[in-house]
């Protein structure tokens, strides 16, 4: 009997993606006797995570705390238990996989004890390909490996590679150093599965050189021991000691010195004790147990503002702010936006509103990347094609005064409606981003656990564009909160830290109106970012950093005894969020990464190249 491999894909069908994981797939099977499934993601019927928490609170009660969803997921559970290994190829749809696959990771909550047991058990091997058409992908093989984590706990990490600088829809099948990567990662799995060594993993990424007329930059990533990942959280009091957490799995780690060479040494006991460790499947329903207990006190009043919809909107006298919540009604993130806008609209002179993310409609980018076509291409605005309340919200950011966004972190991120939204800002950007003034913006995550960083990556990325480059002006995280119910009211220092991040908004948007220079008040730290405000950093082996948001970059350096970030000005002042970086990375659209065939080299030989692809059958779906 031979080896059983399921390729699982995402994003568009017959896409660059899917592409790779057949040419990858086809690789194994000329190698080893194999039995190959391949499933999309897309066709699968997958209900997105929507604030019930009631699966944890099962769990931790000693129940299975398994959802209560009837939909495919059951069934690829199914084909993850049958598969011997798992090659799991996704898109880049801006700086991160799709939100099909962004779903998976929330929809880990509730996939059920025995299940997370029977995963563990197996250790299944898995191999990671991620697709993208330009540089902007420093987060996605981390919350790939989040995603994964999440549906097939235990798995064993075989090998990740990123294939960027992608031209157009299935262009990749002429590209050979990425077509000869993909045979790579198929001889390293049938090796791993024949129970031979296997090279340890070292991931790079070609990088667009920000000196215009430079050759492109391959840039090694550092990787956390545990899950690979190169992404890590600074904290402000900490980062003088030279400490940092992977923002994936939690492993510590910290920046020494030894005869003036610096290098990064990892905690022993993180790296065996973290949140992919099989404890942290019994752990984390107790600590969402333990965070909703009620908090001695009293609860204290926030003000009510209309919840807006499409259906219910209309015109208004006066200039709002307006929320935009993604959580439950009624929890802690939506009782947190309410006191942020009560301070924030406490002067009378602006109305305020809230929209909920979870009650609209926005569909999933497909990534036909119509919208560049039609603007680039046939004379038209970057619109998308998709009709739905995207757009409406859209329009609801351009005309707002200022933003709050207060978001729960769910398993590690937020919501999949969210990433969807910020997914499909591509038509927005060279639009109707140009039509408005900066609008000033605070942040706040709110979760049961203290993985809250990650949550705010999307985030910062959509208010950049979102509210035109506008300034944040505070940021709040509420690690270790109670989700449902109103037991956040009685938390005083809590509600105060909505409260005074809702007056700098006000006194940010009275500022801005006055004078459209103003650049806010918040200001970088150390250890975060100079460019962007992020403080998740990027390690490099060579002891030098980058942003994975904006791609700012710098070096670390030990000076007086302490542990620094030096910056490199000119990346700083040229990153994606600037207008000269934005620019520039516009560049993977002239690199015909359009799905138009005049924009394509080579019509004919592509299409012959795709041929044997599309033959290749092995598509497995649920009946229905």
């Amino acid at each position: 009997m031979g080896f059983k491999i399921l390729g699982i894909s995402s994003g568009r069908p017959m896409g660059n993606a899917e592409v790779m994981l057949r040419e990858c797939l086809m690789e194994c099977e000329k190698l080893a006797d194999c039995e190959v499934r391949v499933t999309r993601l897309r066709s699968l019927k997958i209900e997105e995570f929507m604030g019930d928490y009631s699966c944890l609170l099962d769990a931790a009660e000693g129940g299975d705390g398994r959802d209560a969803f009837q939909d495919d997921l059951e069934w690829l559970k199914e084909q993850i238990l049958w598969a011997d290994a798992i090659i799991f190829s996704s898109p880049d749809f801006t700086y991160m996989p799709t939100s099909e696959v962004l779903k998976l990771l929330n929809r880990g909550i509730g996939i059920g004890q025995s299940y997370m047991k029977a995963c563990r058990e197996a250790k299944k091997p898995v191999g990671f390909i991620a697709v993208g058409g330009s540089d902007t992908v420093d987060f996605h093989l981390p919350l790939l490996y989040a995603a994964m984590q999440a549906i097939c706990p235990g798995f064993h990490l075989v090998d990740q590679f990123y294939a960027n600088w992608i031209r157009g829809k299935g262009y990749i099948a002429l590209q050979d150093e990425h077509m000869s990567r993909a045979r790579l990662q198929a001889k390293r799995m049938i090796n791993y599965l024949n129970g031979y060594p296997v090279p340890a993993i070292k991931t790079v990424i070609r990088k667009l050189n920000p000196m215009e007329h430079n050759d492109d930059d391959y840039v090694y990533l550092e990787e956390c021991p545990v899950c690979h990942s190169s992404v890590v959280e600074m904290h402000n009091n900490a980062f003088e000691a030279g400490t940092f957490k992977c923002a994936i799995c939690g492993a510590r780690g910290r920046v020494v010195s030894h005869n003036q060479v610096m290098t990064y040494e990892w905690d022993d006991d993180t790296v065996a004790h973290n949140k992919m460790h099989a404890d942290h499947d019994l752990e984390y329903p107790q600590l969402y147990k333990k965070a909703q207990a009620l908090i001695d006190g009293p609860k204290m009043p926030v003000a009510e503002f209309p919840m807006i919809t499409p259906a219910n909107d209309s015109e208004r006298e006066k200039p709002y702010i307006m929320a935009l919540v993604a959580g439950p009604h009624g929890g802690t993130s939506e009782l947190l936006a309410r006191k942020a806008l009560e301070t924030a609209t406490q002067n009378g002179k602006y109305d305020g509103i809230i929209v909920n993310i979870l009650d609209l409609k926005i569909g999933i980018c497909t990534g036909c990347l119509l919208c560049k076509v039609n603007s680039r291409y046939r004379g038209g605005i970057d619109e998308c094609v998709i009709k739905d309340d995207d757009h409406w919200l859209i329009d609801k950011f351009m005309d707002a005064s200022g933003v709050i966004f207060s978001v729960d972190n769910v398993n590690g991120f937020t919501y999949s409606r969210f990433a969807s939204f910020w997914q499909r800002f591509g038509h927005f950007t060279k639009t109707k981003g140009q039509m408005r003034i900066p609008a000033p913006y605070i942040f706040m995550v709110s979760s049961f656990d203290d993985q809250v960083t990650n949550a705010t990556f999307g985030m910062r990325h959509t208010s950049n564009f979102f509210c035109k480059f506008g300034p944040k002006v505070a940021e709040e995280l509420f690690p270790f909160v109670p989700m449902m119910g109103d037991n956040i009211l009685a938390d005083a220092k809590a509600m105060g830290r909505a409260a005074g991040a809702g007056a700098q908004l006000g006194m940010a948007v009275d500022a801005i109106s006055m004078n459209p220079g103003f650049m806010g008040l918040l200001r970088p730290v150390n250890g975060m970012c100079p460019s962007c405000g992020m403080n998740l950093i990027e390690l490099h082996p060579d002891m030098t950093v980058s942003c994975p948001l904006c791609d700012a970059h710098g070096t670390f350096k030990h000076i007086f005894g302490e542990n620094d970030i030096e910056w490199d000005d000119y990346s700083v002042k040229h990153s994606r969020f600037t207008e000269f970086g934005a620019m520039l990375h516009f560049r993977h659209i002239n690199y015909s990464q359009i799905d138009d065939k005049n924009a394509l080299e080579n019509p004919k030989v592509l299409e012959e190249e795709l041929k044997k692809y599309k033959e290749y059958g092995k598509l497995v779906k649920p009946e229905r």
